[in-house]
């Protein structure tokens, strides 16, 4: 990926909202105190909607009814530029009602703001017994238009195939998916889960099929086109709308950028650093070959020696990929002196076998070739869970290359490859902006991934410098939500104690301390975390600030009508708290930012350049990433830690001893 520079500016791109506009801003609306029992009373009554906002109760009517209601309430006047939120439920339950009385199947997303509707009368998609049902997925959301100074009602449109298996378990197994590690819901149904989607479609030989047609459907042209019919349609219906007091619906506003409302900033991206703090642009890997790795002289006059275990059936292929990932290694990282170990795997031998009969302390990492299907076997008997379990039981970690990748020869893979080598033995290929902060500045990240059933797990990131660097290195800790608030309080307090120590800070210097989240921000969990540990480190003038990093939210950014590609670093701020950042790319979504409206520390655009800065430091690959790492890499602790636990005697706590190598990328 080559770094370059760009405009402030960018130009030609269209949101998928429809901004509402209303025929009036003031409305009259009966309004009493809040009482849990007057709200139990209207909340499940079909003719009215009852709303809580800030200490009182509002109620509308759904539908024409003659139903009266209690003399308790009195009409109150609210104004849209300060009860917003009240005019946004009214138009969501009006819309949600217009898809029931037109008889669609509407159910709203769990812990979402997203609706969605079933649009029967469009074609599936059908693959077997899995299918791709189309789908209106629309949220209504308040924003904040700080050019103009006024509330906004936005509409987010869009449609998308929601993956189903309509045939039993039965008719899977008999197009020869194998569902022994299906992933399953709590009723021990199969889901359309990627997992599962993944071994049916290879099954049935549908891979491509499947591929062929999300591409086309999910096109940024298709989606683009498609949110334009849905303008056009939400606006010859908006009169069958059913909405209270003369509240009418003027027009659904298409939102072009830059508008009267919004505008488009770029953020640019951040300088890389390499050795002796030397920077150039171009592509990352020339620049690393040329300027030399930022931890060159980590590994300089050093010796190392790799072990590479294989089945023998591959043992011609692997000699050659050696060599070409000897020569990367010298060219691009500078390591002169490597020494690559292959051992084979003969029948009935196992990978364990020959890990036990070698020293793991004579290597510095690993690499364990495997293939494919290796990989989808069942946790308890995968030879790549043992084996990276048995290797890091002996402190030394791993990187799993399957023969389908090696036999690819791809330039661009085989270059991550040698990064993830590189950054497994405990380099740095770059670092990044090394401009000063008048406030020591941390910040930590908090990601997760799912178990088996779909509920979360909970992992911690590392604690990071502002400019990327690794302050403090334990591995994840997993957690379910009831011991969430506990743990993330315990680990904070471990973690800032060592991460102050390390960067000399003393008796009332000013800290920062900025939290990546992967969910919305909560009083039960983070900000009482937080809170009890600021109570931990009074003798420090501590500001902290909670931003919540996500793509699961109903945003979309398209240029020139979906025929161009969105410029990485894109920003578009939509309300005080809230602004999206595309990261360049095909897709057409962006990232979104939330800011905890609690949070001390509030300049949003400083927030969010860097998180595009933190999708630069990914040693995954030479491609800057579409997640910063203080979310990616607690994620992928979290799912590696999840899955090595389910094999037989593995040591959890040698994971202390590895906090000085990215093991888990």
């Amino acid at each position: 990926m080559k770094a370059n520079t760009s405009s402030p500016k960018t130009q030609g791109l269209t949101l998928n909202f429809l901004e509402v506009v209303f025929n009036k801003e003031l409305l009259y609306l009966p309004k009493a105190v809040y009482s849990d029992e007057l709200y139990d009373e209207y909340k499940h009554n079909p003719d009215f909607f009852i709303y809580k906002f800030n200490d009182d109760l509002y109620v509308w009517k759904l539908n024409p009814t003659d139903q009266s209601l209690s003399g308790i309430f009195e009409e109150a006047l609210i104004s849209f530029n300060e009860h917003s939120p009240i005019f946004t439920k009214i138009l969501e339950r009006a819309i949600v009602r217009y898809f029931s009385n037109e008889s669609y199947e509407i159910f709203k997303r769990r812990h979402s703001s997203i609706w969605e509707v079933e649009l029967n009368q469009e074609k599936e998609g059908e693959f077997g017994v899995l299918v791709l049902r189309p789908t209106l997925a629309f949220s209504l959301r308040n924003l904040y238009s700080k050019r103009e100074k006024k509330q906004v009602i936005a509409l987010t449109v869009r449609r998308r195939g929601k993956p189903i298996f309509v045939g039993s378990e039965a008719e899977i197994k008999g197009h020869l998916a194998d569902t022994r590690g299906f992933t399953r819901n709590n009723n021990g149904e199969i889901v359309a889960s990627s997992h599962n989607r993944y071994i049916y479609l290879e099954a049935t030989g549908q891979q491509q099929a499947y591929k062929n047609y999300l591409n086309r459907i999910e096109s940024a042209r298709n989606e683009f086109d498609y949110f334009k019919a849905c303008e056009k349609r939400f606006n010859q219906v908006s009169a069958e709308f059913y909405l209270p007091k003369g509240l009418e619906i003027s027009k659904f506003l298409l939102v072009n950028l830059p508008s009267a409302s919004f505008e488009t900033i770029k953020i640019p991206k951040p300088r890389y650093f390499y050795y002796n703090e030397r920077a150039k642009t171009g592509y990352y890997d020339k620049m690393v070959s040329e300027l030399k790795p930022y931890s060159f002289d980590l590994f300089n006059n050093q010796r190392l020696a790799i072990l590479v275990v294989s089945p023998d059936e591959y043992e011609g292929s692997v000699g050659e990929y050696v060599m070409m990932l000897k020569a990367k290694l010298r060219t691009i990282f500078h390591l002169h002196d490597v020494e690559f170990r292959v051992e084979t795997v003969k029948p009935p031998e196992t990978y364990l076998d020959v890990i036990n009969r070698i020293d793991a302390y004579d290597y510095q990492l690993a690499i364990i070739l495997l293939s494919q299907k290796d990989k989808d076997i069942p946790t308890q008997k995968s030879p790549y869970y043992l084996t990276k379990a048995k290797l890091l039981n002996q402190r030394l970690p791993s990187q799993d290359l399957t023969i389908e990748k090696l036999r690819k020869n791809d330039n661009i893979i085989n270059n991550d490859v040698a990064l993830n080598v590189y950054s497994k033995i405990g380099g740095t290929a770059w670092t990044i902006e090394k401009s000063e902060k008048n406030v020591s500045e941390l910040i930590i990240g908090v990601g997760s991934t799912s178990d088996d059933s779909g509920a979360w797990i909970l992992g911690f990131a590392n604690v990071f410098d502002y400019n990327g660097t690794y302050l403090v290195g334990d591995c994840s800790q997993l957690s379910t939500f009831d011991e969430y608030a506990e743990n993330l309080e315990t680990y904070l307090i471990d973690v800032l104690t060592r991460a102050f120590n390390k960067k000399g800070l003393s008796q009332g210097d000013r800290v920062r301390l900025l939290f990546h989240l992967f969910k919305e921000s909560s009083e039960k969990y983070e900000l009482k975390a937080v809170n009890n540990v600021l109570q931990q480190f009074k003798e420090y003038d501590i500001q902290y600030g909670l931003a919540h990093l996500s793509y699961n939210h109903n945003f979309r950014v398209f240029k020139n009508e979906g025929r161009s590609v969105p410029e990485r670093g894109t920003f578009i701020q939509l309300s005080h708290n809230q602004a999206l950042l595309h990261l360049g790319g095909r897709s057409v979504v962006p990232i979104q930012v939330r800011l905890d409206r609690r949070s001390e520390y509030r300049d949003l655009y400083e927030i969010t350049k860097q998180v595009l800065h933190f999708t630069h430091l990914s040693f995954r690959s030479f491609i800057p990433a579409s997640k910063p790492v203080t979310i990616k890499y607690p994620n992928l602790m979290a799912q590696m830690v999840h899955e090595l636990k389910k094999v037989p005697d593995w040591d959890y706590s040698i994971l202390d001893k590895l906090n000085d190598k990215l093991w888990f990328i």
